[in-house]
């Protein structure tokens, strides 16, 4: 609540600060005295008519409006102009440029008696602050300031342009972006489905969600990404934030999407220094990549059913296009494949080759990875089923490949597919 200042006191608090600055040898004290009386001095001989915070803050209100009061975390815009007492410009925003500036109350490092000016303020109103040094920089002004001596009043006059709470930057967002949301959940968090995947392939807790995303701020800016690798996480483990996880279970595996959601489904009232502030609602482009299982599936059935599809106890699968009645090889043989190519599947199950070379191979089983940098677990536990003479196309998930690592020429987490034909064994 303010307090309305008399004047006809003032032959008394003259008396008494001159008694204080007697009395005492401090600097601090002394200077916050001075300060003190300045304003007094100068609200008088101006003849205005301020209120005073309590704290050592006096504001004159020039404009009042019906608007929306500041509130913690609300994302605020105003244009000001700080002086000195004598009227010297000290700083101010620019006007005529429309570049007011902008911060988050309680959030923003601002001095201590402009923020607690601006929470009096309502938008649309034009206020002056008298703000003694002890709420300001005190006896060490910023060096950019160089028109400000230590231990100054300063007068800011300031116009509050906007006040946006979280849901009303979305809403903005939303009308300058045309953003149009296909599902909402809590009236905090805003779905919008921008690519269909496979139908029915969502997932449930404990499964490992495969995702490349894009993290921004509504300004645009970019906080986080991996659009170079994937990021894996477990449903239902806390490993990410809750508005970034809900979204992933709206999702079917391959779905790309959109999503925007408050700061209470992200990092809320603490943020997640330095990238992400408090009180940020945030959004994410994001493509939930389909998992090996899905991407089998789906790659069988674009094969067609010509031969038999059988699976190692690893679950390897393979199918016979063509038998042989040779011998079959163990796991200490020396093997040829003729015809031999191997691809990966990427995202949109798309067959992208690797390991290109020769179409005749000789692998020995027995052999480690690095003498046989092209032979897996999986191609290696597949051979050993096959007779001399199979023609067979050869598919596993990640675990059996190359793992989460993969190899310079193929990704990690990616299915393989081989082709060939075991031509001879030793």
């Amino acid at each position: 609540m303010s307090k309305r200042y008399s004047f006809l006191i003032w032959g008394v608090l003259f008396f008494y600060l001159l008694s204080a600055c007697n009395e005492t040898t401090d600097p601090t004290i002394t200077n916050d005295a001075l300060n003190d009386q300045e304003i007094l001095d100068y609200i008088q001989a101006q003849g205005l008519d301020a209120d005073s915070t309590g704290s050592g803050l006096f504001y004159i209100n020039n404009t009042s409006t019906n608007g929306d009061l500041p509130q913690k975390g609300d994302s605020v815009y105003i244009h000001y102009q700080a002086t000195l007492l004598s009227g010297v410009v000290v700083d101010s925003t620019s006007p005529a440029l429309d570049r007011p500036d902008g911060f988050l109350m309680e959030v923003t490092p601002l001095i201590s008696g402009l923020e607690e000016g601006i929470f009096l303020m309502k938008e649309g109103e034009n206020t002056t602050f008298l703000v003694p040094s002890y709420l300001a920089y005190g006896g060490n002004p910023p060096a950019a300031l160089i028109a400000l001596p230590p231990f100054s009043v300063l007068s800011y006059t300031v116009d509050l342009i906007d006040v946006l709470s979280e849901r009303e930057q979305v809403n903005n967002f939303f009308q300058e972006e045309n953003y149009v949301p296909t599902q909402v959940l809590g009236d905090s968090l805003y779905f919008r489905l921008d690519q269909a995947g496979s139908p029915n392939t969502k997932l449930s807790d404990e499964e490992d969600a495969n995702v490349v995303y894009s993290g921004r701020f509504l300004s645009g800016s970019e906080f986080d990404s991996n659009q170079d690798s994937s990021f894996t996480f477990t449903l239902g483990n806390d490993e990410v934030v809750t508005g970034f996880e809900e979204a992933i279970k709206l999702m079917n595996q391959g779905d790309k999407a959109t999503v925007v959601f408050l700061s209470p489904l992200g990092y809320d009232t603490t943020g997640f220094p330095p990238s992400i502030p408090p009180y940020a609602p945030l959004l994410f482009e994001l493509n939930l990549v389909k998992s090996n299982a899905t991407q089998i599936a789906e790659f069988w059935q674009s094969q067609g059913s010509p031969g038999d599809t059988l699976s190692t106890e690893s679950g390897v699968i393979y199918r016979r296009l063509v038998t042989g009645n040779g011998t079959s090889p163990n796991s200490n043989s020396i093997v040829t494949l003729t015809n031999y190519s191997s691809t990966y599947l990427d995202s949109l199950n798309q067959e992208i080759p690797f390991d290109v070379g020769s179409t005749t191979r000789t692998f020995n089983l027995a052999a480690n990875s690095d003498d046989e940098p092209s032979l897996n677990t999986g191609l290696a536990e597949a051979i050993i089923q096959l007779n001399v003479g199979d023609e067979v196309i050869v598919i596993m998930e990640f675990a059996e490949g190359f793992g989460t690592l993969g190899r310079l020429d193929a990704p990690g987490r990616v299915p393989l597919v081989y082709r060939f034909r075991l031509d001879a064994t030793n």
